[in-house]
């Protein structure tokens, strides 16, 4: 089956990373408000652990947040995240070239959030890949095809 290209997979997920970037943002600039807001109005205690807390909360949504757009959006039917949609490609099963059910788009996610991003050469492995699969594709038993070929 043809594969979307490195380069077309690089520009959909660069959009992605801006729509994900945009979000933590303006959730960054909301909690230091908070933070802000609890420090004037109290302690410098209280304003201390609150900060703490909602760092903490915050750096878990960071992780949380791209884990579930990833997953979500290449779980449901056509297969696409934003960036995939404007590139024309997919996510789809490597055998039946169908859709990626939920929770294995949620685990693809996973993989790609941990295991990839190892000094990139889970996504560059695709390069020199037979099939073009990047280690999340490949254990997760999934592939990135243009929609051109593989209409939703």
């Amino acid at each position: 089956m043809p594969r979307a290209s490195f380069g077309q997979r690089v520009a959909a997920f660069a959009i992605d990373l801006g729509i994900i970037l945009v979000v933590e943002l303006i959730l960054s600039v909301a909690v230091g408000f908070v933070v802000f807001a609890i420090s004037r109005a109290g302690s410098d205690t209280a304003a201390a652990v609150v900060g703490v807390v909602l760092g903490l909360v915050v750096f878990l949504l960071y992780e949380a947040i791209p884990i579930l757009y990833f997953g979500y959006m290449e779980g449901r039917p056509p297969g696409q995240t934003f960036g995939k949609r404007s590139l024309g490609i997919r996510v789809v099963d490597f055998e039946s070239a169908g859709s990626v059910p939920m929770g294995r788009a949620i685990g693809r996610s996973l993989v790609r959030t941990f295991l990839s991003g190892l000094f990139m050469l889970g996504y560059l492995w695709m390069l020199w890949d037979p099939e073009a699969q990047t280690w999340h594709d490949k254990l997760t038993d999934t592939t990135v095809v243009p929609v051109s070929a593989y209409p939703v």
